[in-house]
Formats: structure tokens, sequence, C-alpha cells
């Protein structure tokens, strides 16, 4: 499905508002499919690590939406527009909600015995199911595997979220795209930790702090040993500043 983008590197970012967003959401999980929609959720710490992972970069070029989601992107971009993963998150549990779609979680740590996971956010629990996946993402073992495979095949979720930390989360779409299709998957997109704050496991800046464009500060003071991952920004800026993310059409 066409929609406006905006090209950064040799990346095509979504450059649209919130609420166009959310419009084209609603028709791609409304649409019978023969392909499943993949969305990643690119900030300027995994573009940097990009430029140095060729596999990960071939991930992101091989996504169907890439949304900005860091205000450094849409600074360094010119998009329309920071799209968060989370916020996305929380449209999509409304939209499944709204029109009886199953959810399956891959990923993360949370507390889910029965393998349901259950969500309160603006007012609403939802639920949906959940597959902690792997011991280690990197390294799955066969069983593990088998296992996640056999589980989407026979759940046949209409949305699969992936909470595996980049880059793992992006090549475990990517590696598993055929089975997602074949599973009639309408929409799997990488989610990071967007559950960790509808959750409740960690707080999601405050309005004021988002205003100004510091939720990622507010998300270090909650994990410091994040502090490493940041050490990307002034390289993001640096390079911006230097014209050496100048747009490459391939």
């Amino acid at each position: 499905m066409s929609i406006k983008t905006k090209a950064f590197w040799d990346l095509r970012l979504v450059d649209v508002s919130w609420q166009e967003w959310g419009e084209l959401l609603h028709v791609l999980l409304a649409r019978q499919s023969a392909s499943t929609t993949i969305i990643m959720t690119p900030n300027p710490e995994q573009i940097v690590l990009a430029a140095r992972d060729e596999a990960f970069h071939d991930c992101l070029r091989a996504a169907d939406y890439l949304l900005p989601d860091g205000q450094g992107l849409v600074w360094a971009s010119g998009a329309a527009a920071r799209l968060t993963g989370a916020d996305t998150c929380l449209a999509l549990l409304a939209l499944a909600h709204k029109q009886n779609l199953k959810i399956l979680l891959v990923g993360g740590r949370y507390q889910a015995p029965d393998g349901r996971l259950r969500v309160v956010a603006n007012g609403q629990t939802y639920d949906l199911a959940y597959a902690p996946g792997y011991q280690q993402a990197r390294q799955p073992t066969d069983q593990e595997e088998q296992a996640i495979r056999a589980l989407i095949a026979h759940l046949r979720p209409e949305i699969v979220l992936v909470a595996l930390g980049a880059p793992t989360q992006e090549q475990w779409l990517i590696d598993h795209r055929e089975l997602l299709r074949q599973s009639r998957v309408r929409l799997a997109m990488a989610v990071g930790g967007s559950f960790d704050f509808l959750t409740g496991r960690l707080r999601r800046a405050p309005t004021l702090w988002q205003k100004f464009h510091l939720e990622w500060l507010y998300r270090l003071w909650q994990e410091p040993h994040r502090w490493r991952r940041q050490l990307a920004l002034p390289v993001f800026v640096y390079k911006k500043i230097t014209g050496q993310w100048r747009t490459i059409d391939q």
C-alpha cells in the first residue's frame, strides 16, 4: 500500500501525521492479503548500528514500513511526526479489540504463566497470547524454534509483535516472513521495550518530558545500564552535521 515516505540515508521513513498512520493501521488490519506487512521502528541508536552491521541494515531495508521512532531521527530526516512503537502498540491493541483479532507477543520477560498477557491501558483491559520464545534469542535452540513455529501455525494470530530487542527482533521478522505469511498473519512488528511500559515494568516519561524530547533521558534514569547505548546519539548527530547521512538512492 502506497504511503508518503521521507528518504533518509538509503532508507524510506513513514512521513505522515499520527492520525494518518492510525488510519493506515486500520486499513492494513481490515484487508485480507497474501502477504504479511512488516513494520520496524528505528531510532538514531539503531541507525548508527545499521551503519556498521550490514545484516541489520538489510533487515531495515526489507521492512514494509519504517517508523521514525526517536526525535533525533525526525529532526535529521525532516519526517512529519515521531511515530513511536509504544503508541503504535496501543493503537494495535485497541484495533484488535474492536475487530476481535488475535495478537501474539513473542519475547520479553513478562509474568504470564498461562500463556496469556493482560495489559491495562486507557481504562481498557487487553488480552493477548504470549510466548517468551527463547532463553537466548540470538542463539535459539532447535526445540525453542520448533515450539514458536508450532504455536504460530496453531494460533494463526492476525498480529504478531516481537520484543527481542534490536537487531534480533528485526532479523526474526525477516527470517520468519514466510511462516507469518503462511499463517495468514496480517501485520508483524518489532516492538522493542514497548511492553515494558504497557505492563508497568517501566514508567513512560511524563508528558512534559515527552514535549521536550527527553524520553530517552527518563528511561536512562530508570535503566542506568543503558548508558553505553546512548553513546550512539552524539555519533548520529555528528554524522548528520557533517553530511554523512546523505541520501543514497539504491
